[in-house]
C-alpha cells in the first residue's frame, strides 16, 4: 500500500535583537506538516529553474514519488507583517534571491492563501517607483517602469505583480516604507503550497528584479533598528526547528569560532569555491562539470534552497566514496540508509557514521558525514536506500543548500561582503 511522506514544514524559532545591549523579541511557532511531497527530483528541477538553468530533457530531472518519512526533510519558514493594521504571511527567508512578495487580494489563482488587502493599509504607498536601468536583475525576470513586475521560472510558470511600498515587521524589527511586490498571479507550486505564502528575499539589491535600492537588513540599519547589517541561520532538524537572528549571531547555537569566507559579488551570497576533498584526495570541477579540472568555481550559500547542486564529477566523487549509492536516471543519487539511520518501528536513530567530504569555501574546509547528506527513503519498495541531499546538473557553479547549512551556524554580513561559518551544536 502507498504510503506519503509528511514533509515537515517547520515555522521555528525567529530571534531577533537591535543590538547587543537591546531588548530582544522571542517569538516560537509550532511544527505544521505539509501534505505536498516534493521529492529529490522535483527540488532539483526547481532549484535549476530558479538561477535560469534549463534541462533539455526533464523526464531525467523531474519525478514525482509518494515517499514515507525516514530521515525528515525541513523547510524554514516564518511569520511576518505588513501594513497598518498589519497582515500576517508566512514566508520563506531566502538568501538566494532578493525580493519580498506576497499574494494580493487581486490574485487571480493564489488558492487559500491570506491576500494583503491594499485597502486596510493606512500606510501602504502605491505610487510608482522608478526602475534603476543600472541595477542587475536575474535571467528570466523582468520590471517595468509602470511599477509591474515579473520572475519567470524555467518550466514557463511565473510569479507577476506590482511594486509597492509598506511597513514591514519581522518580530519587533520594522522598516517603514519597505519596498515589496504584491502578486497577482503565482504559479502552481506556491498555489499549492498550503504553509508558504510568499518569498522573503535576503540577498543583495543589485540582484533585485523590483530595483531595491537596499536591503531588509540595510533598511533596518540605516533606519536605526540594528546596530549590524547582518543576517544568521540555525537550521535544525524536524524537532528543534530554525533560528533567525537580524542584528547579531547567537553564540549558544555554535562551536568555536566563526569562520568568514568573503563574497566574489555582491548579488548573490557567492564566494570561492575550491573543490571538495575526500580522504587525502581534493577534485575540483571544470567549467562544465563534466570532467575533473584545476578551474576554481564558486558556491551560492542558498537558504531558500533544500539540495547541494554540484556538477556531476563531484557528485559522482563523493557518492562513489559511499559504498552501496546507486544513480537512477530519474530520481538521481540513492544512497544506503544504513549509513546514517537506522529505522524501527517507533524510533530513528544515528548509527554509523562512515565517511565525511570536506567542502572547501575561500582557503577554509568544511566537513560533512555521509550520514548528514541522506534525506529521505526512495520508496517503500526498498528501505534500505535513502535519497542524497546533493544532486548533480551541468552547471559552472555549486548551490549549497540546506543540507550543507543544517550542519553549519551561517552568518550574512551585508557591510564587509562575506558570510561566516560555525559548526551548529546540535550537527554532529
Amino acid at each position: 500500500m502507498t504510503k506519503f511522506l509528511l514533509l515537515v514544514h517547520v515555522i521555528g524559532l525567529l530571534l531577533l535583537v537591535c543590538d547587543g545591549t537591546a531588548d530582544r523579541s522571542l517569538i516560537s511557532f509550532p511544527l505544521q506538516k505539509k501534505s505536498r511531497v516534493l521529492s529529490t527530483p522535483e527540488r532539483h528541477y526547481r532549484v535549476l529553474a530558479k538561477y535560469g538553468v534549463s534541462t533539455s530533457n526533464k523526464s531525467t530531472t523531474r519525478g514525482q514519488i509518494q515517499l514515507e518519512t525516514v530521515n525528515v526533510d525541513v523547510e524554514y519558514v516564518g511569520l511576518i507583517h505588513i501594513g497598518t493594521p498589519p497582515q500576517s504571511f508566512k514566508m520563506d527567508f531566502d538568501t538566494g534571491s532578493s525580493d519580498i512578495w506576497v499574494p494580493s487580494n487581486k490574485c487571480e489563482r493564489c488558492g487559500h492563501h491570506p491576500l494583503f488587502n491594499e485597502s486596510k493599509s493606512s500606510t501602504l504607498d502605491l505610487s510608482l517607483t522608478q526602475y534603476d536601468s543600472n541595477s542587475s536583475m536575474p535571467h528570466h525576470n523582468t520590471t517595468n517602469r509602470n511599477g509591474t513586475w515579473t520572475l519567470q521560472y524555467g518550466d514557463g510558470s511565473a510569479v507577476q505583480g506590482i511594486k509597492a511600498h509598506d511597513n514591514i515587521s519581522v518580530g519587533n524589527l520594522t522598516v517603514k516604507g519597505q519596498l515589496f511586490g504584491l502578486a497577482s498571479k503565482v504559479s502552481s507550486q506556491f498555489a499549492q503550497d498550503p504553509e508558504l505564502d510568499g518569498i522573503f528575499g535576503l540577498g543583495f539589491a543589485p540582484l533585485s528584479l523590483m530595483g531595491s535600492k537596499k536591503s531588509f537588513v540595510e533598511n533596518l540599519k540605516d533606519q536605526g533598528v540594528i546596530k549590524n547589517a547582518i543576517a544568521s541561520f540555525h537550521l535544525g532538524g524536524s524537532h528543534t526547528g530554525g533560528q533567525l537572528m537580524l542584528g547579531g549571531v547567537n553564540p549558544n547555537l555554535y562551536n568555536g569560532n566563526l569562520t568568514f569566507v568573503n563574497v566574489t559579488e555582491d548579488r548573490y551570497w557567492e564566494v570561492p569555491f575550491n573543490g571538495i576533498k575526500i580522504g587525502n584526495k581534493t577534485i575540483m570541477s571544470g567549467g562544465s562539470g563534466s570532467s575533473v579540472g584545476a578551474n576554481q568555481s564558486t558556491a551560492i550559500i542558498d537558504t531558500g534552497t533544500t539540495l547541494i547542486i554540484m556538477p556531476p564529477s563531484m557528485s559522482r566523487a563523493i557518492h562513489m566514496a559511499i559504498p552501496g549509492a546507486e544513480y537512477n536516471s530519474t530520481y538521481g543519487w540513492n544512497v544506503p540508509c544504513k549509513h546514517g539511520l537506522e529505522t524501527s518501528n517507533t524510533t530513528t536513530t544515528a548509527t554509523n557514521k562512515g565517511g565525511e567530504v570536506a567542502f572547501r569555501l575561500g582557503e577554509h574546509e568544511f566537513p560533512i558525514a555521509y550520514s548528514d547528506l541522506i534525506r529521505e527513503k526512495t520508496s517503500p519498495d526498498n528501505d534500505t536506500l535513502c535519497f542524497s541531499g546533493i544532486a548533480e546538473a551541468p552547471i559552472p557553479m555549486v548551490i549549497m543548500g540546506d543540507t550543507f547549512l543544517r550542519n553549519y551556524y551561517s552568518v550574512f554580513d551585508y557591510e564587509n561582503k562575506r558570510v561566516g561559518f560555525a559548526k551548529s551544536k546540535h550537527a554532529s
